[in-house]
Parts: structure tokens; sequence; C-alpha cells
């Protein structure tokens, strides 16, 4: 919500679209839709709509688009994750998190690679 640095022994693992909304008809316990999120950000969240938390979340970021894009980033969420975030749209949001996440562990393992050449 912040932007700040998690604790992360105070997180708590998350449905970014809400299980009781979008449960009945998406896997919504998919790692693609999972995010750690701190105690007091969560009972913000709770059960909103993706657009909805979005609104919130520009709001507690001062209305600065940049600094919720960081935020974002921060959680593996892309600009096309945004947009399906802000049009509810959990099928795009996964396949564009999945691709995110995917490119993530991709860079980390040629880095890993890298640092072994000699």
């Amino acid at each position: 919500m912040t932007g700040q640095p998690a604790n992360l022994h105070e997180c708590e693992d998350d449905h970014i679209f809400a299980r009781a909304i979008f449960g009945a008809h998406y896997p919504v316990d998919s790692i693609f839709n999972r995010s750690l999120i701190s105690p007091e950000t969560n009972k913000i969240k709770r059960d909103r709509k993706p657009s909805d938390f979005l609104e919130v979340c520009l709001a507690r970021h001062g209305n600065d688009n940049a600094r919720l894009e960081e935020t974002l980033q921060s959680h593996f969420i892309t600009p096309e994750a945004r947009n399906a975030m802000q049009a509810d749209d959990f099928l795009a949001f996964v396949q564009a998190r999945g691709r995110a996440l995917a490119a993530e562990v991709e860079r980390r393992i040629k880095q890993g690679q890298d640092d072994h050449l000699p």
C-alpha cells in the first residue's frame, strides 16, 4: 500500500482477486493471484474488487501514478496486469502476471549463470 519495504515476518499471503468475489468462477488460489501484503493493507483490501482497491492504493500514494507503479512492480504487477485489475479481468491479470514472474525467474537464472562464468 505504501511502497515501503515489507516486514516479511508480518506479511499475509492474500488473493489479489478476492476469493469471496471471484472464487466461484475462477481458480483464485493460483500463485499468479497471490501476493504478500501487510496485515494493515489486507484489512483495507479485504473483499474489494481490484479496480476499487487500485483507487484506494492510488490515493494512498498521493495520487502519484509513478509511485504506485513502483509499488505494483515490486509485486510483479506490470502495466498490462494493472490494466486487467482496473477492468476486474481475472484471466488477463493472471496471464500478464504469469509472464512477468516467468521473465523474472528467467532473468535470475541467467544472472546466476553469468555470476559463475570465468
